[in-house]
This record gives structure tokens, sequence and C-alpha cells, in this order.
């Protein structure tokens, strides 16, 4: 058994690498992008784009009970997998 909270960490640290890789991307957009309007439009849907995907995700998140836990394998799966043997659990 699993507990759900770890999943939770292991989703906070994927959000922070994704993170510093859309600030590095944004860098380099508006550091080498033409020098044009065009340039600070897309900056601006993707950033508009990025934040709902991030606040609807959060949104999702902060429903969910972190107390239970999750069994990756289900107890009767011993049978279905040829040469495993059934274990009680």
């Amino acid at each position: 058994m699993i507990p759900l909270f770890a999943f939770l960490i292991i989703w906070v640290v994927l959000l922070g690498v994704f993170g510093v890789i859309t600030l590095l991307t944004l860098s380099q957009v508006l550091r080498h992008g033409l020098p044009a309007s065009s340039t600070y439009l897309v900056t601006f849907f993707f950033l508009v784009v990025v934040s709902t995907v991030v606040v609807a995700s959060v949104l999702f998140v902060s429903q969910v009970d972190w107390s239970t836990s999750v069994a990756l394998l289900p107890s009767g799966i011993g049978g279905w997998l040829p040469g495993t043997v059934e274990i009680p659990l």
C-alpha cells in the first residue's frame, strides 16, 4: 500500500521542475525572439494557458482525500500472471 500523499509530493516536485523550465523558456523567447508584438502576444497566450492548467489541477488536487492509501497491484492479481503464486495478505 502506497500512501496517496506520496503522489502529491511527486506532483509538487514535478510542478517545480515545470516552473523552472517555463521560466527558462520565457526568458529565451523574450531575449532571442523577434522584437514584434506577436512575440509578446504568444508569450501572453502561453502564460494564460499554463496558468489555467496549473490552477485547474490545483483545484482538482485540493478535493482529494490525501490520507488514503493505494494498492498498485490488487491482491488477486497473482492468479492472472503466469508463474506467480497467490500470496494471501
